[in-house]
C-alpha cells in the first residue's frame, strides 16, 4: 500500500501520490482520488466495493466546497448592495463551515455571530461562542465548527448583528473574538477604540476646510462613542447637535434626559461623547440633526 502525503496541506490519493483524495474504499481500505478510484474499481469483482466521499482537506477546496454546495444567503436586507454579500453554510460530518465572501466593490461587511453550540467548538477560539466578522469589498473569510465528540450527535444556532459600511482603508479581512467594551471601560481606552474602529466622516460638504475636522462614530457593548478630532492649524470648528434617544442617555450629561450637545474645538482639540444605555438588554438607537459652523481663525 502506498503510503499518505500531502501536497499543499491536501491529503493525496495512496495509489498516484498526486492528486487529492475524493474516495475511501472499506473493501480496499485506502484513499483514491476521481481518476484512480475509476480505474481501480474498473474490473468487475472490484466494481461493487462500497466506497464513501471524503472531504477535502486543502482550505482552497473546503471554500469551493461551501459556495457550490452550501446554503447560500446574502446581506441585502438592508442595503440593496448587500445583495452582494453572501454566507454559506455547509454541515459536514465533523461540523459546519460558514464561508463568507464580499464580492461587492464599495461595501465592508462588520458582522458579530453569536453560536448556540451542542458538542461543538469554534476552530481557533474554542472558548469562545461569539465572533466578529470583518470582511472588505472582495475578500472572503471562513468560520470553522468541529465537533467535540466524534460518536455524539451536534448541533447549531446561530445570531448575528451585521452593519454595511464604507471601506476601511488597509483593513485585511479578519475573524476574531470581540473584547466586551462597556460603559465602564476607561474613557481613554474607549476613545481609542473609536478613533481605530469607529465610522469616519469629515465636514467638508460646506468648505474644503472642514476635511480635516473629522466625526467617528461606534457601537460598543450598550451604546454609542462619539468622538471629534480638529486636525485644522487654523479653523474653529462648532456643532450644535439635537438627539432623538431611544433607551439611552448622555454619559455625564447634567440631566439624564439631556438631547442637546455642543462640540466646540479650536485647531489640535478633541471631544468624546458616549451614549450609554438606560435598561439592560433592551433596544436601543439613535438619530440626530446637526448645524456647524467653521470658521477661520486670523492670524
Amino acid at each position: 500500500m502506498a503510503s499518505v502525503t500531502e501536497v499543499d496541506g491536501a491529503r493525496t490519493c495512496e495509489n498516484c501520490e498526486e492528486m487529492p483524495i475524493t474516495l475511501y474504499c472499506a473493501d480496499c481500505k485506502m484513499e483514491f482520488c476521481d481518476r484512480c478510484d475509476a480505474d481501480f474499481h474498473k474490473p468487475a469483482k472490484k466494481a461493487t466495493h462500497v466506497r464513501k466521499a471524503r472531504f477535502p482537506t486543502a482550505v482552497a477546496d473546503i471554500l469551493r466546497k461551501c459556495e457550490k454546495e452550501g446554503k447560500a444567503s446574502d446581506y441585502g436586507a438592508t442595503k440593496p448592495e448587500g445583495k452582494s454579500i453572501h454566507k454559506y453554510v455547509l454541515e459536514y460530518e465533523e461540523g459546519y463551515y460558514y464561508l463568507f465572501k464580499n464580492d461587492s466593490k464599495e461595501l465592508h461587511l462588520d458582522a458579530e455571530l453569536e453560536f448556540k453550540m451542542t458538542n461543538l467548538i469554534i476552530v481557533g477560539f474554542e472558548q469562545a461562542n461569539k465572533v466578529k466578522v470583518s470582511l472588505p469589498p472582495a475578500s472572503l473569510q471562513y468560520v470553522h465548527l468541529k465537533r467535540v465528540d466524534a460518536s455524539q450527535s451536534c448541533s447549531c444556532e446561530i445570531s448575528q448583528r451585521f452593519a454595511l459600511n464604507a471601506p476601511k482603508a488597509g483593513r485585511l479581512p479578519s475573524v476574531y473574538v470581540p473584547v466586551t467594551y462597556t460603559a465602564d471601560t476607561p474613557r481613554d481606552v474607549l476613545e481609542a477604540q473609536t478613533e481605530k474602529e469607529g465610522l469616519c466622516t469629515d465636514h467638508g460638504s460646506q468648505d474644503p476646510a472642514g476635511l480635516l475636522i473629522h466625526q467617528f462614530q461606534w457601537e460598543m457593548s450598550g451604546g454609542y462613542c462619539f468622538l471629534w478630532v480638529n486636525s485644522s492649524k487654523d479653523i474653529h470648528f462648532h456643532k450644535e447637535l439635537e438627539l432623538d434617544l431611544k433607551n439611552l442617555q448622555i454619559a455625564g450629561a447634567a440631566e439624564p434626559d439631556q438631547k442637546k450637545y455642543v462640540v466646540d474645538l479650536k485647531p489640535g482639540e478633541r471631544a468624546f461623547m458616549m451614549l450609554k444605555e438606560v435598561e439592560a438588554k433592551q433596544a436601543y438607537g439613535v438619530s440626530m440633526r446637526a448645524g456647524f459652523s467653521l470658521q477661520k481663525i486670523k492670524a
